[in-house]
């Protein structure tokens, strides 16, 4: 957590996808927030899914759409299913 909390973006996403996969959604937030401020797109994507799956599905697709910009092909996929009604 040290690296996370010196600013490493790697570490913080890690330490984001670590939370989302133990369901702790708050945690996951922040250090997805922190990886994806930081310029990391998985971390934008993952912070924009489990935004707008738990907390504000408009700010959702905007991490979303950072995602997709930031060349990662979850986000777009994402995107995808949702203009299709499917998420």
């Amino acid at each position: 957590m040290v690296g996370a909390e010196g600013g490493d973006v790697m570490a913080a996403t890690n330490l984001g996808l670590l939370a989302k996969e133990d369901n702790n959604v708050d945690e996951a937030l922040h250090w997805l927030g922190v990886g994806a401020e930081g310029g990391d797109a998985m971390a934008a994507t993952n912070l924009g899914m489990l935004l707008r799956d738990h907390r504000d599905r408009h700010q959702g697709i905007e991490w979303l759409e950072r995602g997709a910009a930031g060349g990662d092909v979850l986000a777009a996929s994402e995107l995808a299913r949702m203009a299709r009604g499917e998420a």
